[in-house]
This record gives C-alpha cells, structure tokens and sequence, in this order.
C-alpha cells in the first residue's frame, strides 16, 4: 500500500467512547475495531477509550485484550458518573449540552488524550463518534479528524420527525436535536477533518459546517464465499438484529411488530421472526402465536444470517450506515430496509435489496421475497457482488490513510506559514 508516504509509520492516537472489539454487540463499535484492525500493518495506532463502567469487569477485560492486538498501547478511563432520567433532561435544558455529551465529560479523559498525544508524538488525532467531539481543543498542536460515524444533527432531526405522542414528547425530541445540532457545529469547527460513513451525513456536514474539509470513508466489510443456505430453505426465519438500547433499534422494533409483522403473518401465516440483540425492550418476549422469538444477545450472527431467509433494517430514523444491512449483505443474507437503513450502501432496490418506507409496501416485500427463493437467491448474489466492489478494506483503509497525510502535511503547512 502505497497512499502514506512518510519516512516513519503514521503515529495515530484514536479516542472513543467505549472499548470496542469484535464481539461487543455494537455495529459502529465492531466496524471501528476492525478498522483499526486494518490500519494496524499501515499505522501505529495508540487508543484510549471508557470503559464500561461498575460492574462490567470482566467486558472491559475482554476488550482490552482485544485491542491489545491492534494497537500499540491501550488505555482505559473510568467514565464519570452520568445522572440520566429526569434529571438528565433537566440539565439538558438548562445547559444546551447533550446529556449523552455531558455524561462523558471527564478531565481524566482530556488529560490522558493530552498525556499519549505527547508521549507517543503522535501525527494526528482520531475522534470517534460525536460524543468524543468534545475533546478537540485537548489536543493542541495536532491535528484532529472526527469519524462522526452518526451525525446527530441528522438523526435526532428524523427521530423529532417521527415521534408520536403528546406534545411535551414531541418538544424533548426537538430539544434534542437541537443540543445535539449545536453541540455538534461548536466542536466540528475545531476539527481539521470531518470523516463521514454516508453520503447523507457527508452532505449535511458539508452544509453546516463548510470550513472544515469533510471527506467520505464509508463502511467495509469481508464477504462470505456464497449465499447462506438461509436463501433456499423451506421456512427459515427472518431476523432482525441490532442494539435495543439504541433509540433507531426500539423504535424501528415498535414499528415492525405493531405494524408490518401482522400484515406479512396474514399472508404467511408460517413466517417466524427472531429478534436477535442485546438490551432487548423490558416486556418484550417470546409470542409463538404471533411468530415472534426473543432471541436476545449471541457472540456471533454469522450462523443466524446463514440459516434466515431474510435480514430486516426497518429503521425510521438514524444516521451513518446500518452496519446490521451491510452485514447481512456481506453474509448473503437477502435485505429488506427502509430508505434509511439503506443509506450509504449505494443499493438499487429490487437489485441489491427491497427498500419500502410504508408498512403495507415493507409488508409486500417481505413476503414477496419469502415466497419466492430463486429472487431471495438473486437479490443475495448481486448485494454480495455489491459488497465486493464498493466495500473492501483495501480501498477503505488506502483512501483513508491518503485523506490523514492530507490532513497532517495542511496542518503542519499552516503552522510553518505562521511561524513564518
């Protein structure tokens, strides 16, 4: 690999808010550890990350050993003590910061970023995930990318959209799209990079905040070899998969159970659908009269996706790109989304995967496709061919290492002219 051509190794320090690795049951978080899985024979990689917090131990030991085999030193810090339900919105209000932003607020954390910047002498900055972008301004002197992975100024607007209920439900909605578009804007204008995983949020950044270059290095990931055997077989499950904690997950649960599961149920009476995550909603269980497993956490999807007939993203807001999609893609798993849970995969519908935002049309899709196996096999065969040319390593990590040597020799250009 040619696109970094420095005398030494990238020296690259990478901040995140969590310990990630391949099991940790986050799409951002596995597609981020494989990252710097990937970037690891390219650059030397420092992290430093939250832990989990009391009582996680033993995960947080799991993770460290993880990404002790992808970087060149770990560190974790403890994360402050967050105060969440009504109090959290309450200071949400009264100080405009994001409770998810302010949760994560630790001069630890600011010091410890400062203390391996200079230690290491590292070349440039990552920040992971907006919730990091609080921290630009520790790290003086280097340059700072933020992989924004989810704009929020993206996501929590659709979710303000969707919303339902009252009105005081539907005023925190837009409260917090608001703290999230402002807090957002505040640090990404102290960035000198803004690295972004679809071509919505690339768009959206570029809009608000233009003097900050803002480049696209959108998903990757490693195909199977073929379809998984879920694509012929009789009464194979459909599944859909995902963090529950994560708002776009619930919500998107919500929609598919009270509105398009019964519909597909109607026509296919035998239908199952396994709900595979962690965090699953508290009363959600099992219905073997409606078809519905409470699957719950698994260590690997691989066999799951093999074994469905069918992947679901039924997203109605979010930003980034739905790794779940991707995932299934990549495994031969045929894909039914929503507009949303198909951003960023450049997919054609009815080629690469069924894309429907309404619920009788999402419905229709379903069921077309478990009706019909020789078009699940097709659709499965092309998104694989799909994932092969658009969403290799290969290509990620050489334009990305190509976009931070841009990024470092601009900031130490500036630098010299004002030394000048």
């Amino acid at each position: 690999m040619s696109a970094f051509q420095t005398s030494e190794p990238l020296r690259l320090l990478v901040a995140a808010p969590m310990l990630y690795h391949p099991r940790c049951g986050n799409g951002g978080g596995v597609l981020c550890f494989d990252l710097l899985r990937h970037l690891a024979p390219y650059a030397e990689v420092h992290f430093v990350g939250f832990g989990a917090g009391p009582g996680a131990a033993q995960a947080d030991d799991e993770a460290l050993q993880a990404l002790q085999t992808v970087a060149r030193s770990v560190l974790k810090v403890e994360p402050p003590t967050a105060r969440g339900g009504a109090l959290g919105a309450l200071q949400q209000l009264a100080t405009g910061l994001p409770r998810e932003v302010r949760g994560l607020r630790s001069a630890t954390m600011r010091s410890r970023l400062a203390e391996v910047a200079v230690r290491e002498r590292v070349h440039a900055v990552l920040l992971q995930f907006p919730h990091m972008a609080q921290y630009v301004d520790a790290l003086p002197g280097r340059p700072v990318v933020i992989d924004v992975q989810d704009a929020c100024m993206v996501s929590r607007y659709r979710e303000w959209q969707a919303s339902t209920g009252g009105r005081l439900r539907r005023w925190r909605r837009l409260h917090s799209w608001w703290a999230w578009a402002r807090h957002e804007r505040r640090c990404y204008r102290q960035a000198q990079g803004l690295m972004a995983l679809s071509d919505t949020d690339l768009g959206v950044l570029r809009a608000f905040v233009p003097e900050v270059p803002a480049f696209l290095s959108g998903a990757a990931w490693e195909t199977a070899a073929a379809p998984g055997t879920g694509t012929s077989a009789a009464q194979a499950p459909v599944v859909f998969m995902g963090n529950f904690a994560h708002a776009p997950n619930a919500d998107g649960l919500r929609w598919l159970l009270a509105e398009v599961w019964p519909r597909v149920r109607a026509r296919c009476p035998q239908a199952r659908l396994q709900v595979i995550g962690r965090n699953l909603p508290a009363g959600f269980a099992s219905d073997e009269q409606a078809g519905v497993q409470a699957v719950g956490y698994v260590e690997d999807l691989r066999p799951w996706l093999s074994s469905a007939a069918l992947s679901l993203v039924p997203y109605r807001f979010g930003g980034g790109i739905k790794i779940k999609a991707l995932e299934a893609m990549a495994q031969g798993c045929p894909v039914v989304a929503t507009r949303v849970g198909s951003e960023g995969l450049h997919a054609v519908d009815g080629v690469h995967m069924r894309i429907a935002d309404e619920p009788q049309a999402f419905a229709d899709a379903v069921v077309q496709l478990l009706q019909q196996p020789a078009l699940r096999e097709q659709q499965a065969r092309q998104a694989l061919d799909l994932v092969a040319a658009r969403f290799s390593w290969a290509g990620k990590v050489e334009a990305l290492l190509a976009e931070l040597q841009g990024v470092v020799q601009a900031h130490a250009s500036r630098r010299a002219a004002l030394a000048a």
